[in-house]
């Protein structure tokens, strides 16, 4: 890959061919396109050896390596390594070679470290499903939830001294019940009031239900040894009835569920401790947007960079906090201290209604939104009614459509409209009870003061947004 100072890229050395083929003379195609004479001769001469394909970037990596450790001796370090387990310094004093060369075999090959391999056979111990689905990994984490305030983090002087006044009281722990599949890395979070066996049951129905909505089937399912997993019934009933298979990790061998450790590490060191929160409930609310990124945007190691592959990537964002109801008036109840009232999440089947008529979209259907979430009740060949539920401070998109014609009807809380009726955006305040058209082409924004609960009946034209800006960085029509 050209490095951004380059005078020349694949494309442009294509322009300078061209222009040589052109009749026009080297020194003068030089001095155009501002480099040496001997550039432009050198980039000729493989575009009619190889053609196009000579145009490209080639690795800066020498040909050979002259200096390089024979593969005898690469061999005989590596053999050592797995059927003794020696380190650089036994591997030095056996074979009489460096310490630091050892070393440098032992890296490139992917055995500097013994905790990465086999105990008896010494192979490299890190394995990788085919498909998704294919396992499942679960775990809890406990959180202790954040003082009003802010606690100990927003004292003067903490960054200093790490040090600060404590509360004088337990304030409880957040339980956050994770799922990470293991051939994607897509993970699925849900808030719970503890790590109970019921509670372990409706988070593994739940994470389920929420990959099966995008096309993943779960087939078997690994968890720790706690007596939720391995001895309460409501689990293995829960387990049982989707027809997934159970395992467990061996005692005290955490790292057989390393997806779901390495997950919750980075669940804290990316959300629950990244920056100060001044409330339990201001860090529960950033919690759907970080898993928003984590899932659609922020690269993945494991599975060499990318976000989760499309298997796993439907329109929609997997969270929940605290198994929020599917109800008209539902919402996020937290008490001062962030605690939330519980109920169950449902998911409507798909029907038909009668020979000859298109089959039905899956009603009442909860697509997640990095804003709240929205609730589609209703969905036919003629119009489409919805629950739009925008948590305060959240906005949708500046967007517009070119075919579907909307009306919003505000059912709780305030918001503020942003239209263009032919004079720019105007600014609208919308309260219960309000209603306002958005007729096609006409560009249009909500921003949440509080808590939203917004009706929307419209045309069936689900996927026709066209997104000119937005919080959340999504582009285009098709992301959620």
């Amino acid at each position: 890959m050209a490095h951004r100072n380059a005078r020349l890229t694949p494309l442009t050395r294509l322009e300078l061919v061209r222009e040589v083929d052109a009749g026009w003379p080297q020194a003068e195609v030089a001095r155009h396109f501002r480099v040496s004479r001997h550039t432009v001769a050198k980039w000729l001469g493989r575009f009619r050896t190889e053609g196009a394909a000579g145009l490209e970037d080639r690795s800066s990596a020498p040909r050979a390596h002259p200096r390089r450790t024979p593969p005898e001796l690469e061999r005989r370090i590596c053999a050592m390594r797995r059927t003794q387990g020696f380190g650089p310094h036994r591997i030095q004093w056996a074979l009489v070679v460096a310490r630091s060369t050892v070393y440098a075999v032992l890296r490139r090959r992917g055995l500097n470290r013994l905790d990465r391999l086999h105990r008896v056979t010494r192979e490299p111990v890190r394995y990788e499903h085919d498909a998704p689905g294919d396992l499942l990994h679960l775990d809890v984490k406990k959180l202790g939830r954040v003082p009003e305030g802010g606690g100990k983090r927003m004292a003067p002087g903490f960054a200093e001294t790490r040090s600060g006044p404590h509360s004088r009281r337990s304030l409880g722990l957040e339980y956050l019940h994770v799922a990470v599949d293991d051939h994607s890395r897509y993970a699925y979070v849900s808030v719970l009031p503890d790590e109970r066996g019921a509670s372990c049951a409706a988070f593994l129905e739940q994470a389920l239900a929420a990959f099966r909505r995008r096309g993943v089937r779960v087939r078997r399912v690994l968890t720790d040894n706690a007596k939720a997993y391995t001895v309460a019934r409501s689990f293995h009933g829960a387990a049982a009835a989707a027809d997934v298979r159970l395992s467990h990790t061996r005692p005290y061998r955490p790292q057989t569920n390393g997806k779901a450790e390495r997950f919750i590490q980075i669940l804290q060191n990316e959300w629950a401790y990244a920056r100060p929160y001044r409330s339990n409930a201001e860090r529960l609310r950033q919690l759907p947007r970080w898993l928003y990124r984590y899932n659609h945007r922020r690269p993945h190691g494991g599975v060499g960079g990318p976000s989760p592959p499309p298997a796993c990537e439907q329109p929609s964002w997997v969270v929940q906090l605290g198994s929020v109801p599917l109800h008209p008036r539902a919402s996020v109840p937290l008490d001062s201290r962030g605690c939330r009232a519980h109920g169950a999440a449902t998911v409507g089947r798909a029907t038909r209604r009668g020979p000859g008529r298109r089959r039905a979209m899956d009603v009442p259907r909860r697509v997640e939104k990095p804003w709240g979430y929205e609730l589609i009740w209703a969905h036919t060949d003629r119009y489409v009614g919805k629950l739009l539920h925008v948590n305060g401070g959240h906005q949708l998109s500046l967007q517009y459509h070119h075919e579907k014609d909307e009306t919003i009807h505000v059912q709780s809380g305030t918001l503020t409209l942003m239209v263009d009726e032919g004079a720019g955006l105007l600014e609208r305040e919308l309260g219960p009870g309000d209603s306002y058209r958005i007729a096609p082409g006409v560009r249009h924004r909500m921003v949440a003061r509080t808590d939203c609960d917004v009706l929307e009946a419209s045309t069936p034209e689900l996927d026709d947004v066209v997104r000119l800006e937005d919080a959340y960085g999504r582009e285009g029509t098709s992301a959620p």
